[in-house]
């Protein structure tokens, strides 16, 4: 009789307990069966998770080759720009007046690359390829070009401060080698830094030396049209040439005026036949041919006093042309000068401020690291999926409650239906 009572009693319990779980909010049940699934579970998930950690340790220990990082920093020059660059901007800012921009064509302020951009470009990579036969280094097959470039990739580093310093890493087994890739990847930057730059001035340098021999052609022209000017007119400094046939010219009217006066006191005095009247009158002709030649500027004095307005302004145009166009051969020719001279040297863009050297402690893998993120890791996706089966077990139940009252509902429609139909 005891034991039938405390029989009755348990199924009394399970059903009130039935019945509290199913008055229970779904995410409280599912909350409550993922702690009770911990406390069953957490001893295995410890036990997972140094598992999980020691063949971690393992497999970084003795499968992973320890690798080494060396950094190279460089810093551009102070001054920006080419040498081409700094004499454009220099002259151009000084001599706005000679359109100096339209003369030599002065090249825009922003370029259309940076030195950023050369230094993680695949050519530099392609030149570490090459040198290091990195192919069979990350055994890597020589037809399969993007995986090598993806390799090499995952171990270079590069860093760009505002401030100006490039810093670049590389991881490498080898820490000598992992040094010399990282400074050849700055040299190697240079170099075609230095290509690109000649490929610019080249174009430059034409420009300006078709414009330096224009200008040398017309100096040459301009000088030519100053030497027949001058033997055609005489004049050559007109300021002092103009003085001194002035000066000449006055002197011989007057000699010329005497010299007629004379003459015609003694035709009155001895006549027309005299021999002294006949040497008066010859030197009179001397003195008159004299006068003329001064007027025609064919004395050797100076111009023709005749034609003195328009030669005036012919020479007055002739020499601004040859001075204008003088002082821009004076412009563009150690300009000329200055591009031979950039385009034939080697200008670095890119100086070492710190040699990367073979560096002593290994940089990765780090062992600290694998091993908390796998002890970690393991825990997190352990819980993970006791929560999921937490869920899948709360589901159920609730479809199976679900199922059981479906049932019950049919069950009663047909006793209603038998009941009714007797």
């Amino acid at each position: 009789m005891d034991t039938h009572d405390q029989k009755k009693g348990e199924v009394v319990l399970v059903s009130e307990s039935r019945e509290l779980l199913t008055e229970l909010p779904p995410g409280q049940i599912i909350l409550f069966e993922q702690y009770r699934l911990i406390r069953r579970t957490w001893w295995w998930v410890l036990l997972l998770a140094i598992l999980v950690s020691a063949a971690t340790w393992y497999y970084v220990t003795w499968n992973i080759e320890p690798e080494f990082m060396a950094t190279a920093v460089s810093v551009p020059p102070r001054k920006s720009g080419t040498p081409l660059d700094n004499l454009i901007g220099d002259v151009g800012g000084g001599l706005k007046s000679f359109s100096l921009s339209k003369l030599i064509g002065k090249r825009g302020v922003e370029s259309g690359y940076t030195t950023f951009s050369v230094m993680t470009s695949d050519a530099v990579k392609d030149s570490l390829v090459a040198k290091y036969n990195l192919y069979d280094l990350y055994e890597v097959p020589r037809s399969d070009y993007p995986k090598v470039l993806g390799e090499l990739d995952s171990r270079m580093e590069f860093e760009n401060d505002l401030e100006g310093p490039i810093s670049v890493s590389i991881y490498d087994t080898d820490p000598e080698r992992a040094a010399s890739m990282a400074n050849d990847v700055i040299r190697y930057t240079n170099g075609f830094l230095q290509e690109l730059n000649r490929q610019e001035t080249e174009p430059i340098t034409k420009f300006i030396e078709k414009r330096y021999d224009q200008l040398k052609a017309e100096q040459g022209s301009l000088a030519a049209k100053m030497q027949e000017y001058m033997a055609r007119t005489s004049i050559y400094e007109p300021e002092s040439q103009l003085s001194a046939t002035a000066t000449a010219l006055i002197e011989a009217r007057v000699n010329e005026s005497s010299q007629r006066a004379v003459v015609n006191m003694m035709e009155q005095m001895l006549g027309a036949d005299d021999p002294g009247v006949a040497q008066q009158k010859t030197m009179l002709r001397e003195l008159e041919a004299e006068r003329r030649r001064l007027e025609g500027g064919t004395a050797g004095v100076g111009p023709s006093v005749n034609a003195l307005p328009s030669a005036l302004v012919e020479y007055a145009k002739l020499k601004q042309d040859y001075e204008v166009n003088a002082q821009l051969v004076a412009i563009v020719e150690p300009m000329y000068q200055q591009t031979i001279f950039d385009e034939q040297r080697d200008i670095p863009q890119l100086l070492f401020l710190h040699e990367a050297t073979p560096p002593v402690k290994k940089a990765r893998p780090r062992r600290s690291i694998a091993l908390a993120s796998a002890f970690l890791g393991t825990i997190i996706i352990s819980y993970l999926m006791i929560a999921f089966v937490a869920w899948s077990r709360s589901l159920n139940e609730r479809y199976r409650a679900y199922r059981k009252i479906v049932d019950q509902e049919v069950r009663l429609q047909v006793q209603k239906k038998s009941s009714s139909s007797t």
